[in-house]
């Protein structure tokens, strides 16, 4: 196969799977996500780090695409201030601030954003996330972890709620 037609495949198969995720979130989402009643709540991320929101997050950065989706699906997206060059849906995504690629996060526009929450996924890379997580809460996903749309969909949504201690949110 040539390079052009395996890209034109990649970038189909991206866009079909995050119409349907995009789809299936909508299917199980309240209108908008709970309030928790405090926060101060610790979760444990999938790289077993503890991540504590002292207060709700009205600032956050997303550094996957999915992520991103989720965020709006749960009625959020008005607290997305940064986001990777690949979120491009839904089509409000394409306006927030990038912050470069999946694998390219520039650690100095996160950090100037000044988010309460970053959302990472593994693919983000080690180091990125280490320097972040120096500045502010980092919740790691792994997608190699995670065995469908709607695993990461409970994971994102249960911690953003209030849970009483230390705990995995899923």
């Amino acid at each position: 196969m040539k390079r052009g037609t395996i890209a034109a495949i990649s970038a189909a198969i991206i866009v079909v799977v995050s119409i349907l995720a995009w789809s299936l979130v909508q299917l199980h989402i309240p209108e908008r996500a709970p309030e928790p009643e405090t926060y101060g709540s610790t979760v444990i991320d999938d790289w077993g780090r503890s991540v504590t929101l002292e207060k709700k997050p009205e600032r956050i950065v997303s550094l996957a695409p999915v992520n991103t989706e989720i965020l709006f699906a749960l009625g959020l997206g008005e607290n997305v201030v940064g986001v990777t060059e690949f979120c491009t849906y839904p089509p409000e995504a394409e306006t927030i601030e990038k912050v470069g690629g999946m694998r390219t996060v520039s650690v100095e526009k996160v950090i100037a954003l000044n988010p309460d929450l970053v959302l990472a996924l593994n693919l983000n890379g080690e180091e990125a996330v280490d320097t972040l997580d120096d500045y502010f809460p980092v919740l790691v996903i792994d997608q190699q972890k995670v065995t469908s749309i709607e695993d990461i969909f409970t994971r994102i949504a249960l911690s953003l709620i209030h849970i009483s201690e230390p705990t995995r949110p899923y």
